[in-house]
């Protein structure tokens, strides 16, 4: 008696293998993204913190990095209102901070707004693309709105 698998037995096993990988990567690479967004919404929050805290001391003046009395990390500054770290590019603009996020041609811009701005405290989220508008409708539970 021959032990082993025959190949229909092997042919089986390999159309399951990948099945599961074609439900699971789709939804692993989601979860990463989520993650990612994780230092977005950190950094987001600091800068936004520390642009409150300029705007208090200087209400008429575009915070820009020099007013910040924070430093973050993970990426440079390359110019006086745009940080960018390998994910997410980060600007200071008149009433808030806008965090974009490209994933080739999809992706989505997170905006936080300054006490300053007329939506005081409000963050948003706009989708570019299917993947931008489903990564959206996740930020949904951490205060961010859809637009």
């Amino acid at each position: 008696m021959k032990q082993g698998f025959t190949l229909i037995e092997l042919l089986v096993v390999v159309l399951i293998v990948g099945i599961l990988s074609a439900i699971a990567l789709p939804q692993y690479s989601k979860a990463i993204e989520r993650s990612r967004s994780a230092e977005a919404f950190a950094n987001g929050r600091t800068m936004l913190e520390a642009a409150n805290r300029a705007l208090d001391l200087q209400p008429n003046k575009t915070p820009v990095r020099t007013d910040l009395d924070v430093h973050i990390s993970g990426g440079e500054w390359v110019s006086d209102s745009v940080y960018k770290t390998p994910d997410f590019t980060y600007t200071l603009e008149n009433g808030w901070v806008q965090i974009d996020r490209d994933l080739d041609g999809d992706g989505y811009t997170l905006k936080l707004y300054t006490n300053a701005h007329a939506r005081d405290g409000q963050r948003t989220c706009t989708g570019n693309g299917d993947e931008g508008r489903e990564l959206c409708s996740s930020f949904v539970s951490s205060g961010y709105t859809v637009e």
